[in-house]
Formats: C-alpha cells, sequence, structure tokens
C-alpha cells in the first residue's frame, strides 16, 4: 500500500508530533521506542519481555513490511519516534 499522506497533530498540552506512513529508515528510532518501553508496556504489547535482540528484531520486521501497512508518530526537527500503528 502505497500513501503519501502525513500530517501534524495537536497534543492536549499543545505539543505537537507528526504522523507519518513509516519507512524502512524509521527502522532505528522504531528500535530505541519499544527499548524505551517498561517491562509492564512490552508484557501488554508482546505477551513476553523482549530482550534488546527481540526488539531489534521486532523493529527490523515492523520498519520493512510487505503486506501491511505501518504509520509513525514523530517528534521534533530529527524526527525522534514517539509512537507507531502497523495494519495488517
Amino acid at each position: 500500500m502505497n500513501i503519501r499522506r502525513e500530517g501534524d497533530v495537536v497534543l492536549r498540552d499543545g505539543s505537537t508530533v507528526r504522523i507519518r506512513a513509516m519507512q524502512s529508515s524509521d527502522e532505528d528510532g522504531l528500535c530505541s521506542l519499544l527499548n524505551s518501553l517498561s517491562e509492564d508496556s512490552r508484557w501488554l504489547r508482546f505477551y513476553c519481555l523482549q530482550n534488546r535482540a527481540g526488539l531489534a528484531a521486532e523493529a527490523h520486521r515492523e520498519a520493512n513490511l510487505d503486506q501491511a501497512f505501518g504509520l509513525v508518530a514523530c517528534s521534533g526537527d530529527e524526527e525522534h519516534v514517539v509512537g507507531h500503528a502497523v495494519r495488517r
């Protein structure tokens, strides 16, 4: 699926994030996001406590989707990945 829409969303605190299609270049940012999750969040997301290697593999898989579509929420000029979603 090739969707080129993107846009800014204003959050409740007045800050903004850019929502855009996930790209393979987002792998490192996605890996950082997954590694920053608490143990509870990792458990709820993966139903197990992934280690760093497992999270890196998950970030690689998610950032290089073939038959699905992913979005990322990015913050700041460096587009720090602060959220993501995938539609399979």
